[in-house]
């Protein structure tokens, strides 16, 4: 059988090869019902084909998924078809499949991180960055829809530069719809009221804007007007570079360029005075320690990742440019070994300064005294990451922070030259898409095409960056993105690498005030919080295993109810033709909410009547092994009916297929009860219950085809009654072992076939036998008369046949409605009675 594994972005249960890579490395088991499993990991492609370790009887198997990271990945949600919609559906990771007679079988199921979950056509918000002559009321913060295209198409501006002044970083958080934003160093883009350490929160809704946090020790130079000449080296090394939010929205990282530290804020609260915790950023092996320069973060799959540059400004040489990315544990600080470590040399060298796009070392001061449109100085500003698991890396050209945004001093009219790069990882570390990674075969060439205005400008794109999982295209900030001149705004790149061909959506409301340098802030889309998903499935346990076997049954057609903790009813499923329900936004009232309590409970009385799919089968053992995914969970609790789980939901998308039911038959009672022909109780007797298994009548109680014996012998108590209390239906048979003390043995020890059907199974059946008194010893007679000639029998009337035996041949007789077998001097009595109570 075929098993592919993908990783899921959305709520519908279906793949796709486009947005649903496949995911290498997970493991996979068959399991046979007799225990014997078959072990293998997906390909590149997330696909892997197994083969039954060995055969069995019912050729039926189990799948079962392994998450390879728990806490961070959970269950993409599961189409209601399940395997039976493969191979586009998706299953949940335990699945049950038939490969008797030679059958394959196809599945595919998912595993996604909610924190990649977006809805489709989102918000997207940025920032235009405003130059020092326009006014507070110039927007800043702004939103559109994800899937815009044209000249501010859509837009709805939610701050001003009164609000903000310039900033760069931008982050969302959705668990209580607030968007931060934090200042950067800009020449002649002034600070918003909170300074060059501001970080500020806005409600788009209300358009409201607060300072939320002050990071301390972020810059000192101060902009200057006439041309803001004494700000020409603070971008990149003063104010704020990065802003991050956790994936669970928790807290709020962002990177200090002046001190290079790494700042943790609690992203719940509505403003803060101090940071949570301050890591310093390891500093890797550059020329100088003074030209490590970090910027940019990303977060992925529960890992951190700051991105930075060695810059080369110490030895002004290409050769030691360099992009590197640290990863960092959000919980600690603590940073491991760079996971890029790239040279920035792909450009080659520029045959004179300012000629061109290429890369240069930093550099403090402008570099001609005459005009140099082009000056690329690479910052890492943003790391974000594929479903697949590449990363990809957006720059942004220093250069275009350094350019002026009126005519004063020291003009400065800039061409940035960033770009979006690609990187596939290589062995243990990334390799990025123009030095030879993801595929690629020519040096220099990237995988995206980043031009504007035909051939004309190259590298039309620069850091932010911002990318719904759930779309075909990559959001970056850039130029001339429509294709118009001296204009800034947010283009858009498919994510296969092309141009998209709506281009992107120009912001700049006509020419920027910054020409074709960086007029841009990050981007971030306003997603919302992942839909959640729970249930899975119930099965026929008569095992009474407690687990999930390969060989049984599914469950089909019983109803499964919740209930919210106020024990109102608030939603319902039919289990399918599999045995599964799922419980989701489509059919719980309000939606299905993270952290809530509620209650999965099988309470329908039709189920359990005549006719229904759990007549007569009753809950198995609960909670048996360790293995939630494949054990039952349902009790019936204390003066309950009905079998049930109590829950407490995870968070937003944290999907628990894990909730399953198992059902073994139910059971009956056969009772015995013994006691002599006055009807007084006969303690002591010793019965053996046997089980009817050999296909021959009456009970063979030894030899190679013995019936089966059930439990131990069973001795009646002071009511002469012993009970074998719960036994499966079936043809059974007592067998007296031990005959009461002073009563004997009956000729026909055995009683039977006693048999259990669904008629009997509620109320059970008793079975009744009769011992006599073993009579007294004979004494010696006193001497008596001669006796009388007695005379000839004579016939009785009647038509029968008179055979001439006495009172102890065998004869049936009924007894009060039970049949009364006399045997010798044995009575047996077997009865059928109705139990009460």
């Amino acid at each position: 059988m075929t098993v592919r594994v993908v990783r899921a972005v959305d709520e519908s249960g279906t793949y796709s090869p486009v947005l649903n890579p496949g995911m290498a490395g997970v493991t996979v088991t068959l399991t046979g019902e007799d225990g014997a499993v078959r072990t293998a990991v997906t390909a590149a492609d997330g696909t892997v084909t197994l083969k039954p370790a060995k055969a069995t009887a019912s050729g039926k198997y189990r799948v079962d998924v392994v998450n390879p990271k728990p806490g961070v990945l959970f269950p993409a949600f599961a189409a209601r078809e399940g395997l039976a919609g493969a191979p586009d559906k998706l299953s949940s990771s335990t699945e049950f499949v038939d490969l008797s007679a030679g059958k394959q079988a196809t599945l595919t199921t998912g595993l996604w991180n909610p924190a990649d979950y977006c809805q489709q056509n989102a918000p997207l918000a940025t920032a235009c960055q405003p130059s020092v002559t326009d006014p507070a009321t110039k927007r800043t913060l702004l939103t559109f829809p994800y899937q815009a295209r044209g000249v501010n198409q859509d837009v709805t501006d939610v701050g001003t530069a009164g609000d903000t002044g310039n900033v760069f970083g931008i982050a969302w958080n959705r668990e209580d719809r607030r968007l931060f934003s934090s200042a950067q160093a800009k020449r002649d883009a002034p600070y918003g009221p909170g300074g060059a350490g501001a970080i500020y929160v806005t409600d788009p809704t209300t358009k409201a804007t607060s300072l939320f946090a002050t990071v301390p020790d972020a810059g000192s130079t101060a902009h200057t007007p006439g041309g803001d000449v004494g700000f020409f080296a603070a971008p990149g090394k003063e104010s704020l570079g990065g802003l991050k939010l956790s994936e669970d929205g928790r807290d709020l990282y962002v990177v200090n360029l002046n001190n290079r530290k790494l700042y943790r804020y609690d992203a719940t609260a509505k403003a803060v005075e101090k940071p949570k915790a301050v890591y310093p950023i390891p500093t890797p092996n550059c020329p100088s320690a003074d030209d490590w320069r970090p910027f940019g973060l990303g977060m992925q799959d529960g890992v951190g990742y700051v991105g930075g540059v060695c810059s080369g400004q110490s030895t002004q040489k290409i050769g030691d440019l360099r992009a590197i990315v640290l990863p960092f544990d959000p919980a600690t600080g603590t940073f491991g070994k760079a996971v890029l470590d790239q040279p920035l040399d792909y450009r080659g060298a520029a045959p004179s300064t300012c000629n061109g796009y290429y890369w240069y070392p930093w550099k403090d001061s402008r570099p001609t005294d005459g005009a140099c449109w082009f000056y690329g100085q690479p910052e890492l500003g943003e790391v974000g990451f594929e479903t697949d698991g590449s990363m990809l890396l957006s720059f942004r050209d220093r250069y275009g922070d350094q350019a002026s945004g009126t005519m004063g001093a020291d003009y400065v009219f800039a061409i940035a030259s960033a770009d979006l790069n690609k990187a596939c990882k290589s062995g243990d570390a990334y390799v990025m898409d123009v030095n030879l990674g993801c595929g690629i075969t020519t040096k220099g060439k990237g995988f995206f095409d980043t031009r504007r205005v035909g051939d004309v400008h190259a590298y039309a794109t620069y850091a932010g960056l911002a990318l719904s999982k759930v779309e075909s295209s990559i959001a970056t900030s850039g130029y001339d993105v429509f294709n118009h001149a001296y204009t800034a705004g947010t283009m858009f790149t498919l994510r296969n690498g092309a141009q998209d061909p709506g281009f992107g959506n120009e912001l700049s409301s006509e020419n920027s005030r910054f020409g074709k340098g960086a007029a841009m802030a990050d981007l971030e889309v306003l997603c919302d919080k992942a839909p959640l998903q729970i249930g899975n499935r119930v099965w026929y346990d008569p095992e009474r295993s407690g687990l999930q076997l390969p060989q049984q049954k599914p469950v089909v057609g019983a109803t499964v109810n919740l209930y919210d903790a106020d024990g109102k009813k608030v939603g319902t499923a039919k289990t399918t033709a599999r045995g599964e329900y799922y419980f989701d936004n489509t059919n719980v009232t309000g939606g299905l909410k993270p952290n809530t309590a509620y209650t999965i409970r099988l309470d329908n009385p039709a189920d359990y009547a005549k006719g229904g799919p759990l007549y007569h089968w009753v809950p198995t053992k609960a909670n048996v092994g360790d293995d939630r995914l494949i054990d039952s969970d349902g009790t019936v609790p204390k003066g309950g009916t009905y079998v049930e789980r109590a829950l407490t939901t995870g968070g937003p998308g944290q999907n628990d297929h894990s909730f399953d039911f198992g059902f073994s038959q139910q059971q009956g009672a056969l009772r015995l009860v013994k006691h002599d022909q006055d009807g007084k109780p006969l303690p002591g007797a010793v019965f053996q219950l046997w089980r009817e298994t050999n296909k021959t009548d009456g009970l063979q109680a030894d030899g190679d085809q013995a019936d089966t014996k059930v439990g131990d012998p069973c001795t009646t108590g002071d009511n002469g009654t012993c009970t074998a209390a719960a036994v499966d239906k079936g043809t059974y048979y007592w067998q007296e072992v031990t005959q009461p003390k002073g009563y004997q043995t009956p000729e026909q020890p055995v009683l039977g076939p006693i048999v259990l059907d669904d008629e009997h199974l509620d109320d059970g059946i008793t079975t009744t036998a009769v011992n006599k008194l073993i009579p007294p010893p004979p004494t010696t007679p006193a001497p008596t008369p001669p006796a009388t000639p007695t005379p000839a029998p004579t016939q009785p009337s009647g038509g029968l046949a008179f055979t001439g035996m006495d009172d102890t041949a065998l004869t049936w007789t009924l007894v009060g409605g039970a049949v009364l077998l006399v045997v010798g001097t044995g009575i047996l009595i077997v009865a059928r009675k109705r139990r009460t109570g």
